[in-house]
C-alpha cells in the first residue's frame, strides 16, 4: 500500500493448493472364478492423502477416477483401500482380525501430481476385488431402476474368505462369501452369487 495515497500497489496470495488425481483400478473376474482378469476401474473408492499438516479424503467416481485437493505439496502419501461410501471389504479368514486390502504410496514432492492405484494378485485376493466390484455394480443397477432407493447407501460390510463352503448369505447388514473347497469355488469370485446376495439386501 502506498504510504501517501493509500493505493494498493502489490498483492501476493500465500495460500497454495495441490491437486492429487488419478485412478483406482483392479484385476476383476467379470463372470466367475477362472483367473481371466480384466482391468476395471473400481467405483467409489475413498482415497486419502496425508501430509505432516493435513489429511484429506475424496471419493472416486463410478470409473475409479479421483481428485484430492490438499494444502501441501511435500511429504505426502496417498492411501486407497477396498472401501467407500457403499461398501467395505473385510477378509475374515482370521475372524478376530478382519482386514481390508490397502495400498499406501508415496507422492513426489511437487505441486499437482497423478497417482494410479492397481489392486491385483500382488496386494489383494481375487475374492476381495471381485466381491467389491460386483457389489458396486449391484448398487448402481438398483439406483438406475429405482433412483429413490437409498436404504443400502452405507459402507456395507463385504465379508470374504468366510469359513464354510458352497454358500453365501445376507446377514441383515452385509454380504458374506465362503472360501473355496474341493466341491465349490470361492463364492466371492462369482458375479452371480454377489449380485444374488446383494439382492437379498434390496428385498429384505
Amino acid at each position: 500500500v502506498d504510504a501517501v495515497t493509500g493505493n494498493l500497489l502489490w498483492r501476493f496470495n500465500t495460500v497454495r493448493f495441490a491437486e492429487v488425481s488419478g485412478a483406482v483400478n483392479g484385476d476383476i473376474e467379470l463372470v466367475q472364478a477362472n483367473n481371466n482378469f480384466t482391468l476395471k476401474g473400481l467405483p467409489y473408492i475413498n482415497v486419502r492423502v496425508t501430509s505432516a499438516t493435513d489429511t484429506t479424503t475424496a471419493t472416486g467416481d463410478v470409473m475409479g477416477i479421483y481428485q484430492v485437493t490438499t494444502p501441501d505439496s511435500t511429504g505426502r502419501s496417498a492411501r486407497a483401500r477396498l472401501a467407500g461410501p457403499f461398501g467395505r471389504v473385510f477378509n475374515v479368514m482370521n475372524p478376530q482380525v478382519p482386514t481390508t486390502p490397502t495400498l499406501t504410496l508415496p507422492l513426489p514432492d511437487q505441486g499437482s501430481t497423478f497417482q494410479a492405484f492397481r489392486f491385483d494378485d500382488t496386494n489383494s485376493l481375487a475374492s476381495e476385488r471381485d466381491a467389491y466390484y460386483h457389489a458396486m455394480v449391484a448398487h448402481d443397477y438398483i439406483q438406475s431402476v429405482e433412483p429413490g432407493f437409498h436404504l443400502l447407501d452405507y459402507p456395507m460390510p463385504i465379508a470374504v474368505e468366510v469359513a464354510g463352503s458352497c454358500n453365501a448369505f445376507w446377514d441383515g447388514f452385509g454380504v458374506n462369501f465362503f472360501v473355496e473347497d474341493g466341491r465349490c469355488t470361492n463364492t466371492g469370485r462369482s458375479s452371480t452369487v454377489v449380485l444374488h446376495e446383494y439382492g437379498h439386501g434390496i428385498t429384505d
